[in-house]
């Protein structure tokens, strides 16, 4: 496919001139795998177009690889903080309870299951 500027994309678009925009991980990547991000939520624009909205298996496994190992460099950080900061202060807190409050007791791969499939159901996106 030729390289479009933004206002030819547009246009096309705009003209019903593409099947279907696919995602590719790096997209995701870009936007720090949050898929509730407004540029990746605009995504819902072509939900009652001609326009399909794909992504790949591919892509599907490694979007979800990648905010499953973002979740749980998350956990780790957060749980070490959590640790210095009741060393430093002196401090005894409900661990349990924090745990649960923050999801530090979540599968992390779940929850990017989670995460991927409600982004796929708000965008009607479809897996080719």
């Amino acid at each position: 496919m030729p390289h479009l500027e933004p206002e030819q994309i547009k246009d096309h678009i705009a003209k019903n001139q593409f099947l279907a925009i696919t995602v590719d991980t790096s997209i995701i990547d870009k936007f720090g795998c949050n898929l509730e991000h407004k540029v990746l939520k605009a995504l819902d624009q072509f939900q009652n177009g001609t326009i399909k909205v794909l992504i790949s298996e591919i892509v599907e496994n490694e979007i979800k690889s990648h905010i499953s190992r973002a979740a749980e460099s998350t956990r780790k950080a957060v749980n070490k903080a959590l640790q210095d900061h009741a060393k430093r202060w002196q401090i005894d807190f409900d661990g349990e309870k924090i745990e649960k409050e923050l999801s530090l007791d979540s599968d992390a791969k779940e929850a990017a299951k989670l995460q991927f499939d409600k982004f796929l159901y708000e965008v009607k996106g479809e897996i080719e």
